[in-house]
């Protein structure tokens, strides 16, 4: 996966109240409870996908509602909604020559964005926009805009009916014209007007052929999204693959063109910065939105380093973007998933200075009510 090495480098929620719906007949409801307890219960599937109860109950919902025994008519779940389970889908990994196994995510590239918060923030593309190949079709249909980062949700689904029972679709290389403006992974590393640009599509819970996604546009600073716009998409390559590391991908498509109106909603992001400070050791919070937190920190070791931790101890995942925004404050920046309640730690470390057994001794650590940091954020 060399075409994205610079990667490495640097509750589902649904309103059914609004849906207009017609009762379903005895039948219809039992044939749709056996499609579905089939659909989750494969056992021939070559990879293995994790279901956590909470999904399998709102899937469940969002099929059939039942209101004093009369079911009603199957709701509708956002793009951003259906693309949510893959932070949790993984396969089972062989080492060669070996009876050793490990679990990997299907897409080790990917952002484990929260995608019903984005789902609740996005708006439902008025226009859908479709597309399709010889062997493809595919759809946009909702959109995530906050000016900074652009989001655009997109369905599909193989002509073929996926035989091969593919889990991954993979979007590259990408270019994006805005306006006057053109984004392109084709120019990655030779222009700093973007931050990071991909595309991806996971294969539904408990569908064989039914692909949910996004392509997705982070800009910092002038390059901002500030106005309603149109885009206009090209995908030059789609490829199907069983997972990240699987090399014997099927060609979908090449030069594969979409638009989208973009309305940017720079209210999604909550950005009146909130300093914390310690002995000398800041952590600075920038804004937060939905789909991004941007956070700064500040030590008086010049060769420090800074993360921010959950309070299990595991690291609040980055966002590889290739470009910061640029705050001129002296602060590092970084960029990560959202995190809005609960407690995180901020810490410093030297990653020279290391106990006996290796690892890395913090020479600071912060602990940090972020309900307190959203309230102050959104004031």
């Amino acid at each position: 996966m060399d075409d994205k090495i610079y990667k490495i480098l640097n509750d589902a929620k649904q309103d059914i109240s609004g849906l207009n719906s017609k009762a379903l007949s005895d039948k219809e409801v039992d044939s749709i409870m056996e499609k579905f307890h089939i659909a989750t219960n494969k056992t021939n599937t070559p990879n293995k996908r994790k279901i956590k109860k909470s999904v399998v109950i709102a899937a469940v919902a969002a099929a059939i509602v039942v209101c004093g025994g009369t079911a009603a008519a199957a709701g509708y779940m956002n793009v951003f909604n259906r693309a949510a389970h893959k932070n949790d889908t993984t396969f089972t990994l062989t080492f060669p020559d070996s009876e050793e196994t490990t679990e990997l995510p299907l897409d080790k590239f990917a952002v484990r964005y929260n995608y019903n918060d984005i789902a609740d923030a996005a708006k439902e593309s008025k226009e859908k926009s479709t597309a399709e190949t010889d062997n493809f079709n595919l759809q946009i249909e909702s959109i995530y805009c906050d000016g900074s980062t652009l989001m655009i949700g997109i369905s599909g689904s193989m002509k073929d009916g996926n035989p091969q029972h593919k889990q991954l679709i993979n979007f590259y290389p990408l270019k994006i014209n805005i306006g006057s403006k053109t984004y392109s992974s084709l120019s990655y590393g030779t222009s700093n007007e973007f931050a990071y640009l991909d595309g991806s599509l996971v294969l539904d819970e408990g569908s064989d052929n039914q692909f949910s996604g996004d392509i997705t546009l982070i800009l910092f600073d002038d390059e901002e999204i500030k106005e309603p716009a149109d885009a206009d998409i090209t995908i030059y390559d789609i490829k199907a693959q069983e997972n990240y590391m699987d090399e014997n991908y099927t060609e979908l498509g090449k030069n594969v063109k979409l638009s989208a109106n973009i309305s940017p909603d720079t209210f999604l992001r909550s950005s009146k910065p909130y300093t914390i400070s310690e002995d000398g050791y800041s952590v600075r919070f920038y804004e937060i939105s939905p789909a991004m937190m941007v956070v700064g920190f500040s030590s008086p070791d010049p060769n420090s380093s800074s993360w921010l931790n959950y309070e299990n101890g595991s690291q609040v995942e980055h966002i590889g973007t290739s470009a910061f925004p640029d705050y001129e404050d002296d602060f590092s920046i970084g960029c990560m998933v959202p995190v809005t309640s609960g407690y995180v730690t901020a810490s410093f470390f030297n990653k020279n200075n290391i106990d006996e057994n290796g690892n890395i001794i913090n020479t600071k650590e912060i602990k940090i009510n972020m309900d307190e940091v959203i309230s102050h954020l959104k004031k």
